[in-house]
C-alpha cells in the first residue's frame, strides 16, 4: 500500500476515512489535513502548537478536530578550534 493511501485510512479499523464505520475515523498525516468524514486532503492552516483546533473541511463543510504535533530534531557538530 502506498504512503498516500495509508494517510487516508482510519487508524482504528484501517478503512478509508470516507468509508469508516467504526465511529473513530482517526487519521494521521504529515502531508495534509485529511477530513475524517469525506477523506478530502485539505491544505494546512495556522493552528496552535500542540493543541486541538476546530477545522472545517473545504469539500464536505463538516467541522472536525485537528491536533497539531510538533517534532524537533537536532544536529550537532564540533566547533573549529
Amino acid at each position: 500500500m502506498s504512503e498516500k493511501d495509508r494517510d487516508t485510512e482510519c487508524l482504528t479499523c484501517w478503512e478509508e476515512l470516507a468509508e469508516c464505520k467504526c465511529g473513530n475515523a482517526t487519521g494521521y498525516s504529515d502531508k495534509a489535513i485529511y477530513c475524517p468524514y469525506c477523506g478530502h486532503a485539505n491544505n494546512t492552516g495556522d493552528f496552535d502548537i500542540d493543541d486541538d483546533d476546530v477545522f472545517t473541511c473545504f469539500r464536505c463543510e463538516k467541522d472536525f478536530i485537528v491536533s497539531v504535533h510538533v517534532f524537533y530534531k537536532w544536529e550537532t557538530r564540533r566547533m573549529e578550534e
